[in-house]
């Protein structure tokens, strides 16, 4: 609704606001009034009802006044709502009042969940933290009503109500039983957000296979160089033999199914000799392959490529797999830094680069930039740069709407061939501007670096009718935008009288973690004949945020079980969960089972896909377009005209999430008569503080000879608090494992959310030895133990290996003291066929010792010489009962009546038990109808029909309602929907 009572309207006004905003984050709204010639009262609001929120209230009495207002959004009961935004200006002569609508959400956050490892074994304690931000990244420390662990069947195993944050991070654990149903387990927050965890009998992998090929080869390929190695989780070569085979595998273009038998290895492939490693662990392998004839229209082929890598002396293997994809181009072709539309006269300008398919940039390279204006058809050639990169430049005057802009390789006529090549194309639509005067705003094709000064030119094309011939200077005002929001504003003075025709300037915009991880520049000014002008540039940023955090070990590598200072630098007052989990571990799985390296990927891409990137300005204000001045006089049938897709001024603040009420002319005047039907096709790609030093701990007395025991899988999983330098040290024993520890660390404080990845800290010893066990092994049954010992001492040394005694087992074969020479980078292993007679955990110990050979090694050797090294570990092994596996189950039904209640159940033990198999366990469930009644609000439904169809919807929502209260599910929405529904059903009824 608009009022306006004045002898002369305002000169110009422009007031702008985000059109989606979220509650409890702050916003702006922006202000600009030009060529005022009265003082005037502005007051800016949100209403929705009865309700009303001042924003901003300022007098304006100069003469032109830029300003923006910073306000907290107001809360909101429902997931969304739409609310009034109401712009009131009152002076002398004036007095208008305007409205657009806008919608306020309401928990538009991220919620992120982390274990302190991917995967468990029955028995140990799952450890995780709940977080949850905003779009600026800062932390919340509301309630979390219910959180759940649930298990492989989906029957809550846990609950925990009303959790608390503390400085934004929620900490929970729970402890796994001996004996569970293995498989997949989720940590749920109920209509939030579920987190995955697997429960499973495994054993920290050693070593891991690393494949080195190319990302793809061309059908005139006709060899193939595969590159593999292995490598020890404490970064040592593997020694082994590698099994390499090749598989092609045809997919159909449009499913990217791969076709797979899992029984049977498929046709074509082909196996390649066995091939032992060098002493740097690699194979590299050259294997003649015809690549040709391998793919048509409808499919397109890809090569898998398995690599299984079997240890010397023990046998052990491990697997690793990659894809090849065959193209029959080797390069491709993208745009860059190239718009959507083009002002007419103005050049078009933008780049070209081609990179190989692993992207890197192609010099030298000739390809062809074929422009279609209306009928006509026109092509140049060009030539990239070292950076892969030609720029171009296109005379726009004689073009008429919309252009296509394609580029090629070649322009030879299209073949089935060339089908497949992803081929850039363009449309490009004429951006409309009534004085034919425009703006063209720099956009950056790089990521730009975060806490950076960044200088962006804006070109400008004025008509000089249009400019006010007093003036001495015209201002540019912009506009910084990202998360929805506008995050800076400013203004920009040009002088008339010294600048050229076309002209431009420059802005130095500052990067900074308020624009992560996507920002734009939004840069308009006003003519005289009141038409705004306007450009818009779009950016990408690196990694950027506010807080910053850092991890350092004083040490890259230290031996098992001594000290070391673990450094973390983040804001003062933060909060920080730091973790350390074993490589062998992850090796099994990552931390997240995704492609994403860190919680800060999930948070980018949340950022990305939710606010106005998914409805922008939803919903729409349907203000009517201006008709065409020619169809003045036209007393045909007029249609109202709403919505326009051209490209003018108003789309580019549609498109960086703006709400806009202004006086200027923002939007190309539209046909208003009976409209003509016309096909467009869409843009895109066709696939065819000083710093305190750490105490360095001395590595005296290496021989001793301490039994090492302590073999985690998390090392470290604490909340560390920051001090008010910035800084906090942990002082940490390392464990007794020789591999690599995976360190990373999230924090949260008033700055926001910040995060380190992959800090590493190997635990190492030059001389150890291992035991290689299985999960678990049955009572009774043989168990050939190996134990290895690695010597990474440069001389060659006589090893000796004792395994320890035990009442709890027997060794059937092999001398409990083994010996065996080993030389520089060598292995060596020792075998005994033992018997567990113990059902349970059973302990097992090994010892080793060597002395320096010059000569050759014998046992007479050893026993004369010194020993250098030593070491010593204990492992364990789950021994399970022989037998076969009875159970018997009880159930019964307890209803306690505000109090205690007592079932007595007997355990019936067959005679012929076991012994020490016997046990029970107990499940407890609280809510005994189960998963059957899981997400019943959506099975409320509004009644309907006449009489008993009426009924029959009616009375189910009383049950699903009262079912919900009784058990604490029902939230303010579900009930107020559900007497919603109620009211609506009765009324109905009667």
């Amino acid at each position: 609704m608009t009022k306006c009572r004045s002898k002369k309207l305002l000169d110009h006004y422009i007031i702008t606001i985000p059109a989606q905003m979220q509650h409890s984050s702050s916003d702006r709204a922006c202000v600009t009034f030009m060529s005022m010639t009265r003082s005037l009262k502005i007051r800016l609001e949100l209403q929705r009802g009865d309700r009303v929120h001042v924003l901003a209230e300022d007098m304006m009495d100069i003469l032109n006044y830029s300003r923006c207002f910073l306000f907290r959004v107001p809360a909101v009961e429902e997931k969304e709502q739409v609310w009034s935004f109401h712009a009131l200006v009152q002076g002398d002569d004036i007095n208008f009042n305007q409205s657009k609508k806008v919608v306020i959400t309401n928990g538009n956050q991220v919620m992120f969940i982390q274990t302190d490892k991917p995967l468990y074994k029955p028995g140990q304690t799952v450890r995780f933290r709940v977080a949850t931000l905003d779009k600026t990244l800062r932390a919340s420390n509301d309630t979390y009503p219910v959180v759940e662990l649930l298990d492989p069947q989906r029957n809550r195993i846990a609950q925990w109500r009303n959790v608390s944050p503390i400085n934004g991070i929620a900490d929970f654990t729970f402890p796994l039983a001996e004996e569970l149903t293995l498989g997949e387990y989720k940590i749920s927050i109920p209509n939030r957000l579920e987190k995955t965890f697997s429960v499973s009998e495994y054993i920290s992998k050693r070593f891991e296979v690393l494949i080195n090929v190319p990302s793809m080869v061309t059908d005139k390929d006709k060899s193939l160089t595969i590159d593999a190695c292995g490598r020890y989780s404490y970064g040592k070569p593997v020694m082994g033999a590698l099994n390499i085979t090749i598989c092609p595998r045809k997919v159909y273009a449009w499913t990217y199914f791969i076709y797979e038998d899992e029984e049977t290895p498929p046709e074509g492939c082909q196996v390649l000799p066995v091939i032992q490693t060098e002493t740097n662990g690699c194979v590299s392998k050259a294997i003649d392959f015809d690549f040709s004839n391998t793919g048509n229209t409808y499919f397109y082929t890809k090569l898998e490529i398995f690599c299984t890598l079997t240890e010397h002396n023990t046998g052990q293997m491990e697997k690793a797999f990659a894809v090849i994809s065959i193209e029959n181009r080797r390069q491709t072709i993208r745009f860059v830094e190239i718009g959507n539309y083009y002002q007419k006269g103005v050049p078009f300008t933008g780049m070209i680069k081609v990179e190989d398919k692993r992207g890197e940039p192609q010099q030298d390279e000739v390809v062809f930039l074929e422009v279609i204006n209306d009928d006509t058809k026109s092509n140049v050639s060009l030539r990239t740069d070292r950076l892969g990169i030609v720029r171009f430049t296109l005379n726009t005057s004689e073009w008429n709407d919309t252009v296509l802009v394609t580029g090629k390789f070649s322009l030879d006529e299209v073949d089935e061939e060339d089908e497949e090549d992803s081929l850039p194309y363009k449309w490009l639509s004429p951006f409309y501007s009534e004085s034919k005067s425009f703006l063209k705003v720099e956009s950056i094709a790089d990521t730009l670096e975060c806490d950076s000064e960044q200088r962006i030119r804006v070109d400008y094309y004025l008509n000089k009718n249009h400019l006010d011939p007093q003036a001495e200077h015209l201002s540019f005002f912009y506009m910084i935008l990202a998360k929805g929001g506008i995050i800076h504003h400013g203004e920009h003075k040009v002088n008339l009288h010294a600048a050229t025709h076309p002209s431009s300037f420059y802005l130095e915009i500052p990067v900074t973690s308020d624009l992560f991880p996507e920002a734009s520049l939004l840069v308009f000014t006003v003519l005289m004949n009141g038409e705004m002008v306007a450009g818009l540039g779009k950016y990408a940023l690196a990694k950027c945020l506010k807080s910053k955090v850092e991890l350092e070990f004083s040490e890259k590598k230290v031996r098992p079980g001594r000290k070391v200072n673990l450094e973390i630098k983040a804001e003062s007052g933060s909060l920080c969960s730091v973790r350390s989990v074993d490589k062998g571990v992850l090796l099994h799985q990552s931390h997240t089972g995704t492609s994403k390296s860190s919680i800060l990927d999930g948070i980018k891409e949340w950022i990305i896909n939710t606010g106005v990137y998914d409805f922008p300005n939803i919903p729409e204000d349907f203000e009517e377009y201006r008709c065409l001045e020619k169809e003045a006089l036209e007393q045909t049938q007029r249609q109202h005209p709403w919505y326009h897709g051209t490209s003018d001024v108003y789309s580019l603040f549609k498109e960086s999430g703006l709400k806009v009420f202004t006086n200027t002319k923002i939007k190309q005047p539209v046909t208003c008569l009976a409209p003509e039907f016309t096909l467009r096709s869409f843009d895109g790609v066709v696939q065819l503080s000083s710093k305190p030093k750490a105490s360095r701990v001395s590595n005296s007395n290496e021989n001793s000879e301490k039994v090492r025991t302590f073999f985690p899988d998390t090392w470290l999983y604490d909340l560390v608090p920051i001090g008010p330098k910035g800084l906090a040290i942990l002082n940490v024993t390392a464990p007794d494992s020789i591999t690599s520890w995976v360190t990373d660390a999230f924090c949260l404080w008033k700055s926001g959310f910040g995060e380190t990845n992959a800090v590493s800290l190997t635990t190492f010893k030059p001389y150890f030895i291992d035991l290689m066990l299985p999960y678990s092994i049955i009572q009774g049954e043989e168990l050939t133990l190996t134990a290895i010992v690695f010597s990474y001492v440069k001389q060659c040394m006589m090893a000796v290996v004792w395994l320890s005694d035990s009442p709890d087992f027997t060794v059937i074969q092999g001398s409990r003291k083994q010996y065996a020479c080993i030389c520089a980078d060598q292995m060596a292993s020792f075998t005994w066929n033992i018997t567990t007679v113990k059902i349970g955990v059973v302990k097992l110990s090994v010892r080793s010792s060597a002395a320096r050979q010059e000569g050759g090694c014998t046992e007479r050797d050893f026993n004369q010489r010194k020993k250098l090294r030593s070491d010593a570990l204990m492992k364990s092994v789950i021994v399970k009962p022989s037998g076969i596996l009875q159970e018997a189950a009880e159930t019964f039904f307890l209803c306690p009546s505000g109090s205690s209640v007592q079932e007595d159940v007997s355990l019936h033990v067959p005679d012929d038990v076991v012994q020490g198999s016997e046990h029970a366990h107990v499940s407890v469930h609280g809510d005994i109808m189960g998963k059957a009644t899981e997400n019943l609000g959506h099975l409320l439904r509004l009644p309907h029909g006449c009489g008993e169809q009426n009924i029959a919807i009616f009375a189910p929502n009383i049950y699903i309602m009262q079912y919900l209260e009784s058990t604490k599910q029902l939230t303010p929405a579900l009930k107020r929907r559900a007497l919603k529904y109620l009211t609506t059903g009765r009324r109905d009824t009667m």
